[in-house]
Parts: C-alpha cells; structure tokens; sequence
C-alpha cells in the first residue's frame, strides 16, 4: 500500500500546526531513532521468532492486544498525519480539540513504541547488548526522558531475562533491575495505604531483621485503623510472635528508607516504601506485602528468582518459601 500526500495537502497547514505537529511526530519517535541498537534489534527479534513458530511471537508481544499491533503503530502515525489535514483547516474550537487528540494519541504510541523495546530487548536475553539495551530503557523511563513502560511488559521482559539468569549473571542483573522499576509503577502503595492514618511506632523495632553494617534501619510506621487480629497487619520472626497477643491490631505497618532482609521473616500487610530489599532465598512467609520505589539485593537462586517473578506480576505480593534454596 502507497500513501501519497500532495503540496495541496501540506498547504493547508499553517505554519504554527505544522511546526507544532512536527514536534509531536519527531517526539514521539525519538526513541527508536536515538537507539543505534533497534534497527538490528528487530531484525534479530523477528528471526528468534520464526524459529520457535508465530505462538510464541503472538506471546512476546501481548502487551500490544495482538501480533499485528506494532504495525498499527505506523498506521497510526499515518493517520494522525491524514486527520492534520482536514482538522487544520478549521477554527479555534476545532483546531483544539484536534491538538489535545493528537497529544492524546501521540503518547498512547510513544508508551507502546517504549513497551516495544523492552519486548525486543528481551526476546534475546543472554545477548549483552540486550541487556545493555534493557538498562538503558530503564534507565531512561526511570529518569522521566520517556513515558513508562507498560506494566504487561515489564512482567514479560522481566519473566524473559529471569528465565535465561540461571547460568548468567548479567541476565540476572537486568531481572533485577527488571523488579525494581515495577516497585516505581506500583499503584497499590498509594492507592491503599494513606500516610495521613499512620503514626510514627517502636513497637515493631525488633520485629524485623536489618542488614546492619551502616545501612540505616527503616522507620516503622502503624495504620491507625484497628481491625481484627485475623486480619491485621503481621511483622514478626518465622520463629514466633514478638509481641504479647491482642485481639486487634492495626489493618498495615509501612516500613520506611531504611533496609530490611526478608529471609526468616513473617509478613501480612506490610508497605515497603523506598527501603533497600534484601532476600538470600531462605524460608519467608509473605501475604499481601506491597513494595513501592524500593531497590533489592537479592541473590540468584531458585527462591530469589520465584519470588522476583511474583514482584513483575503483583501488586500485592504474596510469597513463601519453606526451605533454602543456593542456586
């Protein structure tokens, strides 16, 4: 198919909408343009593809709806381009309307195009410069350069490089990586737990295992909302309770800009809010544990990957391991 705009077309632009669509177009593709990887990248992408058959390419790319979506991307473009034409042409209320639309779909395509990269990084995770291609688009989405990835492919991507970590460490390292970006997209934290019903506790001070060694202790923060003990918030060693028994307690506890080691521990209810994680793959108990921009240290082995993967796929995550696991 042949797409052919006239010099008639491309007159009935103003000179304003024409400089300001431009910049809209040029915005939104910066991302592929900017990356020397991409280009081969895709190629590469489509060959690992066609070798292991069109199902698990329609898997690779889900996030999109369908196969035929990364085509749709440049369909798009070329039909804001054709809607320039005939809504350039009309008043103040219209040329609005049109600008705000376009704006709209402009970013709806960056945030594809960005979850693209991370799709195509990922369908060869072994290979180094995929794995520098992964941090550097995580890096940038971090930094606020470009929109953030869409959380189905962060959950692909990062389930991709944990799958090929086993006997690689850089994989491992963009897994985790992987992890602590889905901590900075996180919607549960601030939708749930309200900093407005929590107070400023010690009770729990000894409840929890920290890493010591000049790394701060986090602060422990107590919802004021009291419910039944079944229900409430749990911070204590496998070993045992910490605390004398009550039949209420508080519906959360948030943990707060210090370090906190999971293994040996007991969670439920528990908000991680920018802590330093760290999990060696012991036994841990987790039920509805919420992590928000927090970074973990963690180690590459069996339990340390299962429990990376559930952080990609939940909100609220709930984790347990029963035994060690070393590799």
């Amino acid at each position: 198919m042949a797409c052919v705009f006239t010099p008639e077309d491309m007159a009935s632009l103003n000179e304003k909408d024409r400089e300001w669509f431009s910049g809209k177009i040029q915005s939104a593709i910066t991302s592929l343009e900017t990356s020397e990887w991409i280009n081969k990248q895709i190629a590469e992408a489509v060959e690992a593809f066609r070798t292991k058959g069109w199902r698990k390419a329609a898997d690779n790319i889900v996030a999109f709806g369908s196969p035929v979506a990364i085509c749709a991307l440049i369909v798009a473009l070329l039909s804001i381009a054709a809607a320039a034409f005939y809504q350039a042409t009309n008043r103040t209320k219209e040329e609005a309307e049109f600008r705000k639309g376009t704006s709209d779909e402009l970013r709806q395509i960056h945030t594809e195009v960005v979850g693209a990269r991370a799709l195509i990084s990922a369908s060869q995770p072994q290979k180094k410069q995929n794995q520098d291609a992964a941090k550097e688009l995580l890096a940038q989405s971090t930094q606020k350069l470009i929109p953030s990835i869409p959380e189905s492919a962060v959950r692909q991507a990062g389930e991709s490089f944990i799958g090929a970590s086993l006997n690689d460490p850089g994989a491992w390292d963009v897994s985790v990586k992987f992890a602590n970006y889905r901590t900075t997209i996180n919607e549960a934290a601030t939708r749930d737990f309200r900093p407005s019903n929590i107070t400023v506790s010690r009770t729990f001070k000894f409840c929890f295992t920290a890493p010591g060694g000049g790394i701060p202790d986090p602060t422990v923060e107590v919802s004021r909302v009291r419910v039944l003990q079944r229900s409430a918030a749990v911070l204590e060693p496998l070993s045992g309770p910490c605390l004398p028994p009550s039949d209420m307690g508080p519906d959360f506890i948030a943990l707060r800009g210090g370090g906190v080691i999971l293994d040996g521990s007991r969670m439920r209810n528990i908000v991680f809010f920018g802590d330093t994680v760290y999990y060696n793959g012991g036994p841990v108990d987790l039920n509805s544990v919420v992590f928000s921009n927090s970074q973990f240290i963690l180690a590459n082995n069996e339990n340390a990957r299962a429990f990376a993967e559930r952080v990609l796929s939940m909100d609220k995550v709930s984790f347990v391991a029963t035994s060690s696991t070393h590799n």
